[in-house]
């Protein structure tokens, strides 16, 4: 996962982790965090995502965008992902 800039003052990391089992260790050495700082807190949770920039950035995006807007298929537009 890529994190470009820190979320808030609140939500400054995000780590990947294959198990929801998380001891001292893991945030000391994965997470960066002070255990003994009182402020620090975190929160377990599952994140998906789903590239689409080349939908915009792409030669097929384009390309499908093209195809979409000179379909007379008027039912793509009832799509709501288009």
């Amino acid at each position: 996962m890529k994190v470009k800039k820190k979320f808030s003052d609140e939500i400054v990391s995000i780590k990947m982790n294959t198990t929801s089992y998380c001891d001292d260790q893991y945030y000391k050495t994965k997470m960066l965090e002070d255990r003994d700082n009182e402020k620090y807190k975190n929160y377990p949770v599952n994140i998906w995502a789903l590239q689409v920039d080349w939908i915009l950035n792409g030669d097929e995006g384009r390309a499908l965008l093209e195809k979409i807007l000179n379909s007379e298929n008027f039912e793509l537009y009832e799509c709501m992902p288009i």
